[in-house]
């Protein structure tokens, strides 16, 4: 998992190359296992055509 694409409050890369589904689960794994049942999780996109 590449560490550059962690910053304060978001995930950025890109897709395919910094970013694919394996990368996901393993994300969603990882924030699942530290909630433990507890909270609430919100995502989102950027709609923005050059993102």
């Amino acid at each position: 998992m590449e560490g550059h694409v962690f910053r304060a409050y978001d995930i950025r890369g890109v897709f395919n190359e910094d970013l694919d589904a394996a990368f996901s689960v393993k994300v969603g794994l990882a924030l699942a296992t530290f909630l433990g049942g507890r909270g609430t999780v919100a995502t989102g996109r950027d709609v923005r055509e050059s993102s």
